[in-house]
């Protein structure tokens, strides 16, 4: 869109008639910005409009009846001491809006939008947060800035916390904000639904230090979601150490591990997943050997700040580690290294550790590992993994592969797996693999067809032969080649269903085989990890 101003939405208000403390202006130059208000109430953040590549909207100042002001921007922005920074990519300085002595701040980013709340009351503040985070959004991440010193979170009622939370199902929400206090932190903790909350365990986030939120997470009998901690050092931390026994979670994030000790507590957790960030030169001491590690879902990425043998040989230590265990469901793996080309004997021990962990289903490989001579290997290794369902590569090597010979060879020899890119987008060269993908989710059907009795179960295989798989030789030879024991049922029930002596109590045919693989499917995705039982 162009940068106009939408006359439905805004109105502006002439210079005269702004307040002096509702002004806002750079400091820098002192230029002014446009102060405008609402005509109407709007429904979502795309009201304000939609950036297009290489265009900008306009800097604006929104009034508020209860005394704030929104700045609506589209570029990024941030708190610097007592200021709000605007980096936007027309200027080549960041440029400052200095807020009065007696003025608060919270920052809120949705969707394309940032904005920033000005004004002299945080619960003036809140308040005009709660109408913006209600908006209908398109994106599931939203971020929630409050200056220290500058916004006292706890100000937010509760009643306002569920605006937030239930504006948009599965969203991510970041906190960066001070003075949680209990009631907050027990509603964060005992949320009904699933969570994917980010913030910072310290005294500076919570009013007792995360006390409340932590013991109420350890009590919680149902899954919380993902929680994603700030980056810093929780050594000393002793609720950090209680966290770590919440079974509860479906997912922590530590994305600064940096000692020996703080390897061992996290590989400890009783959390279903872990996710850190290893700084290897600082952890180099470790002994691999004597680390236990208890979740069966691990995300790890590696920091390698410059190139030595004994870093490499590290990594290698981890994954033998991976190996010697075995038995592990979910492996994310992430290598940051100086070179272009990452050393032979790391990928050797990769395909070691997917061989012996024959129960993995879930593998990704992040930092360019397609990129490498050693690709093949692993692509060999997955082939023979009747487990593996789900490999994510960040893109496919076109350049070395440009007839996805790897990907065929790999659908050929796996029917269950299917190959994402860093989008989650399912890695295809068109209609080929399409139609590989098409025939190994036939054959994923026929290994799940539903066995409530045997009578059922040769229906959709007879349906199934005589119409989705009877205009494809292969599908219809594979069909009656693995159930020739359902069809031949088939036959003689055909024949009793023909009788007048059959029992009443025989079951209809179904109508529509694909409707019940579907549901099969679709109660198969909703399932996929169990509910947690009550202790």
């Amino acid at each position: 869109m162009s940068s106009a101003i939408d006359d439905s939405l805004f109105e502006l208000i002439p210079e005269s008639q702004v307040a002096p403390d509702q002004v806002t202006k750079y400091r820098s130059n002192g230029e002014v910005w446009p102060a405008y208000k609402f005509r109407r109430t709007p429904e979502s953040v795309s009201d304000f409009g939609v950036s297009n590549f290489g265009e900008s909207k306009p800097e604006i100042s929104v009034l508020q009846e209860n005394g704030t002001r929104i700045l609506m921007v589209d570029s990024y922005i941030e708190w610097y001491c007592d200021a709000i920074a605007i980096d936007p990519a027309t200027f080549r300085f960041k440029r400052n809006v200095k807020l009065a002595k007696d003025e608060r701040c919270c920052l809120l980013f949705l969707d394309e939008w940032n904005f920033a709340i000005i004004g002299t009351s945080d619960h003036a503040i809140a308040e005009t947060a709660t109408f913006l985070w209600s908006l209908k959004r398109r994106w599931l991440d939203v971020r929630i800035l409050g200056p220290k010193n500058h916004f006292d979170f706890s100000v937010v009622s509760l009643d306002q916390l569920t605006v937030l939370f239930q504006s948009r199902p599965r969203m991510a929400i970041k906190l960066q904000v001070h003075n949680i206090n209990p009631d907050q932190s027990r509603f964060l903790a005992d949320y009904p639904d699933r969570l994917d909350l980010t913030l910072d365990l310290s005294s500076e986030a919570f009013a007792d230090g995360g006390d409340t939120f932590v013991d109420v997470l350890l009590e919680r009998e149902s899954w919380f979601g993902n929680l994603t901690l700030f980056n810093k050092d929780y050594s000393n931390n002793e609720n950090f150490d209680l966290l770590l026994q919440a079974e509860a979670l479906d997912s922590l994030v530590v994305p600064c591990v940096h000692s020996p000790e703080l390897v061992h507590q996290v590989f400890s957790a009783l959390v279903n997943e872990i996710n850190v960030t290893i700084e290897v030169p600082r952890v180099l001491g470790l002994d691999w050997t004597t680390v236990d590690i208890t979740p069966k879902d691990i995300a790890v990425s590696f920091q390698l700040f410059y190139e030595s043998e004994d870093q490499t040989e590290f990594v290698c230590s981890f994954l033998r580690r991976l190996a010697e265990l075995g038995n592990f469901r979910k492996f994310d793996f992430s290598l940051s290294h100086m070179r272009r080309e990452l050393p032979r004997r790391v990928a050797d021990a990769l395909v070691d550790a997917l061989v012996a962990n024959q129960g993995l289903e879930e593998l990704a490989l992040h930092r360019s590992w397609e990129a490498t001579p050693y690709f093949d290997s692993i692509i060999k290794a997955a082939e023979r993994h009747e487990e593996l369902v789900f490999l994510r590569i960040d893109s496919y090597p076109k350049k070395t592969d440009p007839q996805y010979a790897m990907l065929r060879g790999l659908l050929n020899r796996n029917r269950s797996i299917r190959v994402v890119d860093y989008d989650f987008e399912t890695v295809t060269n068109g209609d080929e693999i399409d139609r590989l993908y098409a025939f190994n989710r036939f054959f994923q059907d026929l290994q799940s067809f539903p066995m409530e009795t045997l009578s059922l179960q040769s229906s959709l295989l007879g349906e199934a032969l005589t119409q989705k798989a009877a205009s494809d030789f292969r599908w219809s030879s594979f069909l009656m080649a693995n159930h020739m024991d359902s069809l031949c049922e088939l036959v003689q029930y055909s024949s009793l269903l023909s009788s007048d002596t059959h029992d009443n109590d025989t079951p209809e045919w179904p109508a529509d085989v694909e409707h019940v693989l579907a549901r099969k499917r679709k109660i198969g995705c909703l399932s996929s990890r169990p509910c947690k039982p009550k202790r």
